[in-house]
């Protein structure tokens, strides 16, 4: 088989969304004549989030290289009081008037000193050691996924060095993205220089939603459509192969992941808060989960009653753990926020919760979120400021389960197999022929 060099600093054990696209590709490529080399980094790095049960996806005899990186974390934790071990995403950017000042005096030396990213310590070993493997049996493509960007920069370099294509995957967008962080103006200039850069030398630029073509093509000149391919997140059915769903008593409506003050729902909370206060019943039969990272303030008010009488907060789970939590719900709660920068957000939770089958609350302006919930006739789309739209859907939602019906949608089975992550790796093997097609040695 050829050989395809997979750039993913997010590998097990690290856990969280980033870890899923790179592993669900390592999984597959094989079967589709493709053999991945892995380089990432060491098992004891500074992740957000850890999963040893991810491994058992990994093919066995897949190459696996492990590479050292100076990180900045370790500092961090200690001027932030946290410890080295916990779960601190310091890509996440909360709100900056409600930062310690110890955590904004870290995140203003990131944002000026660490370009693209506070990974980029990595950069010089994991170049060196992509040589070395290269040398001992050659890689035909080099492929990086990022964030952290730092990955491309690490294969194009790796690529301009051996002379192969290099294709570059970006699960979100560069200096668009919402956790961008407030960089000084030369300093910004020059991350949007080497995001110029990456995305005009790659052989291929991957994307995961239209809306980050047009973004990326109206940023920097001397980039067209030929320029990109279109692969979006999707979710793996073998994750949810044997899971039968309990039934619940109460209305159970989940959200899976880190929900932060940027894409908070605020309005639904209020909605809930309603319902509260004028159906006591609601109490027993109402019930809010949230599988994964909070932030402080979110954490905050769902602590605060009378909500969180209902509220069930299980904290970070194992991603096996999120798929049962996923089926056992009646509603899965996606909120994208408001605004132009979620135009093209398309997260992956959206996927695991098509796969899971309950109804999707998608909560956001118009985009790719909202899209994918109306192609898939899996649930319904409310505007972040349709308060009574939020209201009237629960009432009816509550209404239909306390008559033991489930709660029904339009599921669109043909669209949904279009996000599986062998149909979505299988795409990603052909551009992989496709670039190396024209290569001679």
């Amino acid at each position: 088989m050829k050989r395809v060099l997979m750039i993913a600093y997010y590998f097990p054990p690290s856990g969280g969304s980033g870890v899923q696209r790179p592993l669900k590709f390592v999984k597959y490529l094989p079967r589709n004549g493709w053999q991945p080399v892995v380089l990432t980094v060491p098992e004891n790095s500074a992740f957000p989030a850890r999963d040893e049960k991810l491994a058992a996806d990994i093919p066995e005899g897949t190459e696996i290289y492990r590479v050292r990186i100076l990180e900045p974390h370790t500092l961090y934790s200690r001027l932030t009081g946290r410890s080295s071990g916990s779960a601190t995403d310091v890509e996440t950017v909360a709100r900056w008037d409600r930062l310690p000042l110890q955590a904004r005096i870290m995140s203003r030396i990131r944002a000026t000193f660490f370009v693209p990213d506070a990974r980029i310590g990595w950069y010089p070993f994991a170049v060196r050691a992509a040589l070395k493997i290269h040398r001992a049996n050659p890689f035909d493509v080099v492929f990086s996924t990022g964030p952290p960007f730092t990955n491309h920069l690490i294969g194009r370099a790796v690529a301009r060095k051996i002379g192969r294509p290099w294709v570059a995957d970006y699960r979100d967008p560069w200096t668009r993205a919402v956790f961008y962080p407030n960089r000084p103006g030369l300093v910004r200039a020059w991350d949007r220089r080497l995001e110029g850069r990456c995305l005009r030398d790659a052989s291929m630029n991957i994307v995961v939603s239209p809306a980050m073509i047009d973004e990326f093509i109206k940023d920097h000149s001397g980039l067209n459509e030929s320029d990109f391919a279109l692969i979006p997140n999707g979710f793996d059915p073998d994750d949810f192969a044997g899971i039968e769903p309990p039934k619940e008593r109460a209305l159970t409506i989940v959200h899976s992941g880190s929900l932060f003050a940027n894409r908070r729902p605020d309005l639904f909370f209020d909605a809930v808060r309603d319902l509260l206060a004028g159906d006591p019943r609601c109490r027993e039969d109402l019930r809010l989960v949230f599988i994964g990272r909070l932030d402080a303030e979110t954490r905050s008010i769902l602590q605060s009653p009378p909500i969180s009488s209902i509220v069930q907060d299980e904290g970070y789970c194992s991603h096996a753990e999120a798929v049962r939590w996923l089926r056992r719900g009646q509603i899965l709660l996606l909120p994208v926020g408001a605004g132009p920068e979620v135009r093209g957000l398309a997260t992956g939770k959206i996927f695991e919760y098509i796969a899971a089958g309950p109804p999707i609350l998608t909560i956001g302006t118009p985009g790719e979120a909202a899209r994918i919930t109306e192609e898939t006739g899996t649930g319904w789309v409310l505007n972040p400021q349709d308060k009574r739209g939020m209201k009237a859907l629960l009432q009816n939602a509550l209404k239909t389960h306390r008559e033991g019906r489930m709660l029904q949608t339009d599921r669109r089975e043909d669209a949904i197999e279009n996000y599986s992550r062998a149909a979505l790796t299988k795409r990603l093997a052909q551009l992989l022929e496709s670039v190396t097609s024209g290569r001679h040695d």
